[in-house]
C-alpha cells in the first residue's frame, strides 16, 4: 500500500495519541488506587493518634488516684478539688478518644479491638472515681481498695495493649499495601512512559527513514534531468551562435554581390545597342537561366526549411519556458503546503526551494535560447529575401552574360569587365553556399538538441507529478501547448548594418519576472 507523507505522519500521531491515552488511563486507575490506600493510611494514623491519647489518659487517671491519696494524707482540700476536676476531664478525654476512633472508617479488626475496651474502661473509670471519693473520707479504706483498682488498671492496660497491637499490625499491613501501590504506580508510570516513548521512537525512526527514500529518488531524477537540460540548452546556444555568425557572413557576401551588380548594370546600359544582335542567343540564354533558376529555387527551399526549423525551435523553447513556469508554480505551492505542515514539512520545504531554483534556471536558459533563436530566425528570413532577389537577378543576368560574352564580340572590352564582375559574384555565391551548408548542419544539431530537451522536460514534468503525489496533493495540470511564435517579416537592413534584436512579448516578460 502506497502511503504519502501525510498518511505516515498521521499514523505516527494517531499511534502516539493512542499510547498516551492508554498510559493515561492506566496511570489514572493506579493513581486512584494509590489515593485510596493513602487515605486508609491517614485514617489508621488518626486512629493510632487517638489511641495514644486514650493511652495517656489511662495513665493520667492512675496519677489522679495517687494524687487524691496524697491530698488526703496532707489534708489538702484545694489539691483534692483539683484532682477531682482532673479526674472528670481525663475520663471525658479518654471516652472522646475512643468515640473518635469508633467514628473513623477503620478496619473491622481494629473496630473490634476498640469495642472490647468498653467494659474495662467503664470499670477502670468507676474504680478510679470510687477511690478518689473514698480517699477524701477514709484513706485506710482507699488504700485497701487499691488492689481492685490495680486489677481494673491491668485489665484495661491489657485491652489497650491488644488494641495497640491490632493498630500496629493493620497499620503495617496498610502501609505495605500503600508502598506496593506506590511502587506499582511508579512502575506503571515509568514503564508505560518508557514503552510508549520507545514505540513512538521506533515508529518515528521508521517514518523518518522511509520518507527520505522516495524523495531522494525523485530529487536524483530531477537533478539528472536538470543537468541534461543544461547540456542540451548549451548545445542549442552554441548552434544558435553559429547560425548568427553564418548570417553575418551572408550579409557581407550579399553586400559585395550588390556592389558588383551595380557595376554590371552600368556596363549593361552601354552594351544595350548591341543587345538586339544577341536576341536569338538571349532566347537560348533564357532557357539556360530557367534551369539555373530551378537550382536557385532549391536553394530557396533549403533556406525556407532553415527558417521553418528556427520557428519550430522557437516553439520548443516556448514549451520549455511554459514547463519551467508551471514547475515554478508547483514549487511555490509545495513550499506553502510545507509551511502549513510545520516542522514535519521542514525537509520538504528545502526540496521545494531546490525545485523552484532549478525551474528558474531552466526558465532563464530557455529565455536566452529563445532570444538567440529568434535572432537567427529573423536573419534567416532576411537571407531568404536576399536569396530571392539574387535568384531574380541571376535569372536575368548571370547566364545571359555568359552567352553574350561568346556571341557579342563587338563588346569585348565591356565583356571583359563583365567577366570580372561575374567572377566576383561566383565567389560570393560560393561563400554563400558554404555558409548555407554550415547553417543547415547547425540547424540539424539544434533540432536534435531541442528534441532531446523536449523529452527530458517531459520526464522532468513526470517527476514533478510524482513528487506532488508523494506529498499527498493533486498534481498540477499539464502545461498548455506552447503558442507558436508570431512570424515577423523584417525589412532588409541597409548594407553594413545589423538587424535589431526581437522584443519579448508581455507574457514572456511577466514569466521572467515571476521566475
Amino acid at each position: 500500500m502506497n502511503l504519502n507523507v501525510n498518511h505516515k505522519v498521521g499514523i505516527l500521531a494517531a499511534t502516539a495519541a493512542l499510547l498516551i491515552s492508554a498510559l493515561t488511563s492506566v496511570v489514572y486507575i493506579e493513581f486512584n488506587a494509590l489515593k485510596k490506600h493513602n487515605a486508609d493510611v491517614v485514617v489508621v494514623f488518626q486512629g493510632l493518634q487517638n489511641h495514644q491519647s486514650a493511652d495517656m489518659m489511662h495513665d493520667a487517671l492512675r496519677g489522679d488516684v495517687l494524687l487524691a491519696k496524697d491530698a488526703a494524707r496532707k489534708n489538702d482540700k484545694a489539691l483534692r478539688a483539683e484532682v477531682e476536676a482532673d479526674l472528670a476531664e481525663h475520663s471525658t478525654e479518654f471516652r472522646e478518644a475512643l468515640a473518635a476512633n469508633e467514628a473513623l472508617n477503620l478496619p473491622a479488626e481494629v473496630k473490634e479491638a476498640i469495642s472490647a475496651l468498653g467494659k474495662p474502661l467503664d470499670a477502670y473509670i468507676k474504680s478510679a472515681k470510687d477511690l478518689v471519693t473514698l480517699a477524701g473520707s477514709d484513706l485506710a479504706a482507699a488504700d485497701a481498695g487499691g488492689a481492685d483498682f490495680q486489677k481494673a488498671f491491668s485489665e484495661l492496660e491489657t485491652s489497650m495493649a491488644n488494641a495497640s497491637d491490632v493498630f500496629s499490625k493493620k497499620g503495617e499491613e496498610i502501609k505495605g499495601i500503600a508502598a506496593d501501590a506506590v511502587d506499582r504506580f511508579l512502575e506503571t508510570l515509568i514503564g508505560g512512559a518508557a514503552g510508549a516513548l520507545l514505540i513512538i521512537a521506533v515508529l518515528a525512526y521508521l517514518v523518518a527513514r522511509n520518507i527520505p527514500k522516495p524523495f531522494a529518488v525523485v530529487i536524483g531524477s530531477l537533478s539528472q534531468m536538470a543537468e541534461m537540460n543544461v547540456t542540451s540548452a548549451r548545445h542549442v546556444t552554441a548552434a544558435s551562435q553559429s547560425l548568427a555568425e553564418g548570417s553575418s557572413e551572408q550579409a557581407a557576401s550579399l553586400e559585395e554581390v550588390s556592389a558588383t551588380l551595380e557595376e554590371l548594370t552600368s556596363m549593361t546600359k552601354r552594351n544595350a545597342e548591341h543587345a538586339q544582335s544577341g536576341k536569338v542567343s538571349a532566347n537560348a540564354a533564357r532557357q539556360a537561366a530557367e534551369a539555373g533558376s530551378e537550382q536557385m529555387v532549391r536553394m530557396q527551399s533549403a533556406m525556407g526549411s532553415i527558417q521553418q526549423s528556427s520557428q519550430e525551435i522557437g516553439k520548443i523553447i516556448k514549451t520549455i519556458d511554459e514547463i519551467a513556469f508551471q514547475t515554478n508554480i508547483l514549487a511555490l505551492n509545495a513550499a506553502v503546503e510545507a509551511a502549513r505542515a510545520g516542522e514535519a514539512g521542514a525537509g520538504f520545504a528545502v526540496v521545494a526551494d531546490e525545485v523552484r531554483s532549478l525551474a528558474q534556471r531552466s526558465a532563464m536558459a530557455a529565455k536566452e535560447s529563445a532570444e538567440k533563436i529568434a535572432t537567427a530566425g529573423e536573419r534567416s528570413v532576411q537571407g531568404v529575401q536576399l536569396s530571392n532577389r539574387v535568384a531574380e537577378e541571376l535569372s536575368a543576368i548571370v547566364v545571359k552574360i555568359r552567352e553574350v560574352d561568346a556571341i557579342v564580340e563587338q563588346v569585348a572590352t565591356a565583356s571583359q569587365e563583365q567577366n570580372t564582375g561575374l567572377n566576383q559574384i561566383s565567389s560570393a555565391i560560393h561563400q554563400l553556399d558554404k555558409v548555407t551548408q554550415a547553417n543547415a548542419a547547425n540547424a540539424e544539431e539544434t533540432a536534435a538538441a531541442a528534441e532531446e530537451l523536449t523529452s527530458q522536460s517531459g520526464e522532468l514534468q513526470e517527476a514533478g507529478h510524482r513528487l506532488s503525489a508523494l506529498v499527498g496533493h493533486k498534481s498540477a495540470p499539464k502545461a498548455e501547448a506552447a503558442k507558436p511564435i508570431e512570424k515577423v517579416v523584417p525589412v532588409a537592413p541597409p548594407a553594413g548594418t545589423v538587424s535589431p534584436q526581437p522584443r519579448l512579448n508581455s507574457r514572456n516578460s511577466n514569466r521572467q519576472l515571476i521566475g
